[in-house]
């Protein structure tokens, strides 16, 4: 399966550190599938990576800045788009489909 498409996400914490994060997917996505993605999303915009089996960025920050009683699970969905002639060459972690059934099987758990 080729790399079809990239969604770009952050981590920003309580001191509003931020580190970037990305996470790539196969297969095709139509315009609803891609308004479902977001529908899901807290405030359109917070999900938590780990109920959709993506890597958190959090203990990334908590590693090079330890962590604060105010830190939180949400990361910001930035971007999801269609990968670039070098990223299809990546791994994806798993198809848009997978994506969209974790999506509508979690998307009570989305919010932390």
């Amino acid at each position: 399966m080729t790399c079809d498409w990239v969604l770009e996400y952050l981590y920003r914490d309580a001191g509003n550190y931020k580190i970037y994060g990305a996470a790539f997917f196969g297969g095709a996505l139509s315009q609803i599938g891609h308004k479902n993605l977001q529908a899901a999303l807290i405030d359109g915009l917070y999900f938590n990576p780990e109920s959709l089996g993506l890597r958190p960025l959090r203990d990334e920050l908590i590693h090079q800045f330890g962590t604060s009683d105010d830190d939180h699970h949400w990361h910001e969905w930035l971007e999801f788009r269609r990968s670039t002639a070098a990223e299809q060459n990546l791994q994806p972690e798993m198809s848009t489909v997978e994506l969209l059934q974790r999506i509508a099987a979690s998307s009570k758990n989305l919010r932390c």
